[in-house]
């Protein structure tokens, strides 16, 4: 074979790999699988003196969930969840401040509350992720 058909043909098979890449969309922004998370929004929970309120929300998986500190209101709460999975700490230093936290798993509950105020208060909340998802443990409903 000649220089020029060798040179050809891999030209060739570089455009027909672009070319291919190209038309399947070259992994970019495709449309999602049905197994990945859909949703996006975002449902705020407002934190006042001893309440999440509303206490219990049901979110689609992809959802993200804002904690937000409601004016006059202490600033010794958290967000903890009692399997460990989330914490916000002492960050509500101010009304006006947030936590927040994307929601991922499909038809899972997560129980949280305040380290401060749950005994002595019943400060207590519930995030359920999926319509399916198992109901809160009793006090986070």
């Amino acid at each position: 074979m000649s220089r020029i058909p060798r040179t050809a043909l891999a030209l060739a098979a570089i455009l027909m790999t672009v070319l291919l890449v190209w038309a399947c969309g070259g992994g970019g922004s495709g449309s999602s699988s049905p197994t990945e998370p859909t949703g996006g929004k975002t449902v705020v929970v407002t934190i006042s003196d001893d309440t999440y309120d509303p206490r219990s929300v049901t979110i689609n998986p992809g959802d993200t969930v804002q904690w937000v500190l409601k004016s006059g209101s202490l600033t010794t709460h958290t967000v903890t969840d009692t399997g460990g999975k989330f914490d916000s700490g002492f960050v509500f230093t101010a009304a006006g401040m947030t936590f927040q936290r994307k929601f991922t798993d499909v038809n899972a509950t997560y129980n949280y509350s305040c380290t401060t105020h749950k005994d002595c208060c019943n400060m207590k909340g519930s995030v359920r992720v999926g319509e399916n998802s198992p109901p809160p443990d009793k006090g986070y409903q």
